[in-house]
């Protein structure tokens, strides 16, 4: 929690020889729209600045939508990344489907189960509990920095490199 907090620590790597550093890429970013509390969960990278500090590419989609209001209001997204989890739960997330509609109510469709959810230690969202890391944190409002480049599947360099939102981590938590 807090000061405690290093990503640095974790097997974050530079896929790519031309990245802009490290990147989780293998994240799924849960917000929620903070007028319904209708939940989003998709792909989002995260590119390591600090112990407790990433750059992050939110396309225009669903987080984006759901970022912009909090940021008209000037109040930072809480927002939860996932790491590590059934595959099926990555299928939900890159699923397009309307703004509102929640993934994890796909990935239970996909399980054929009840997605079993835990509230986060410092924000004020629920993840699925089988995770294997959760990352806790804030995205900055009207705060920009430079992110990326990153090298896409194939090793393609493509759109989105540039002043992009800051996540502020607030806590860590893995599976034992």
């Amino acid at each position: 929690l807090g000061d405690d907090v290093d990503i640095g620590k974790m097997p974050i790597h530079q896929a790519g020889k031309k990245d802009g550093g490290p990147f989780i890429a293998s994240g799924l970013m849960i917000s929620k729209n903070p007028i319904t509390g209708a939940r989003n969960m998709s792909f989002h990278r995260l590119q390591l600045k600090g112990p407790r500090k990433t750059g992050v590419l939110l396309y225009p989609r669903h987080n984006w939508m759901n970022f912009q209001l909090y940021e008209k209001e000037n109040k930072p997204m809480p927002v939860a990344i996932m790491v590590g989890h059934h595959p099926m739960y990555y299928f939900a997330a890159a699923t397009t489907t309307d703004y509102g509609v929640d993934e994890l109510e796909i990935a239970s469709a996909l399980l054929q189960e009840d997605v079993e959810l835990v509230k986060c230690e410092t924000v004020d969202l629920e993840v699925p509990a089988n995770a294997e890391i959760i990352i806790e944190g804030e995205i900055l409002p009207n705060v920009r920095e430079e992110e990326g480049p990153f090298s896409e599947f194939q090793d393609y360099y493509l759109a989105g490199s540039g002043k992009n939102p800051v996540l502020k981590i607030n806590a860590v938590t893995m599976r034992k």
